[in-house]
C-alpha cells in the first residue's frame, strides 16, 4: 500500500510541476507578417531565397524570446504568397 501511495503522489507531483512549467513558457500571440514573391518558376531561385531568409529571422526572434511591441512580446509567423511573378497575382 506504501508503494502505491508513493507512486500516486509522484505522478501528481510530475503532473503539477510540467503544468506550471507550462503556464510559465506560455506561448507569445502571434505576429503574422506576410511574404508576396515568387515562389515557382524560373525564377523561384530568388523569392525562395528570400523567403527562406525571413523564416529563419522569424525563428531567431522566436528563439530569443520574441518581438517586443508596446511591453507585449510577439512571436514572428512568416505567410508566403506565390505570386508565380505576375503582379496581378501579387495585387490580388
Amino acid at each position: 500500500m506504501l508503494r502505491r501511495t508513493l507512486l500516486k503522489t509522484t505522478a501528481f507531483a510530475t503532473v503539477a510541476h510540467l503544468a506550471m512549467l507550462g503556464a510559465a513558457f506560455a506561448e507569445n500571440p502571434v505576429l503574422k507578417i506576410g511574404f508576396v514573391g515568387v515562389t515557382s518558376g524560373p525564377a523561384a531561385a530568388w523569392g525562395t531565397s528570400n523567403q527562406r531568409s525571413m523564416e529563419t529571422r522569424a525563428a531567431w526572434i522566436n528563439e530569443t524570446g520574441g518581438y517586443d511591441i508596446g511591453g507585449t512580446k510577439y512571436d514572428i509567423e512568416i505567410v508566403p504568397f506565390d505570386d508565380q511573378k505576375d503582379p496581378k497575382r501579387a495585387i490580388a
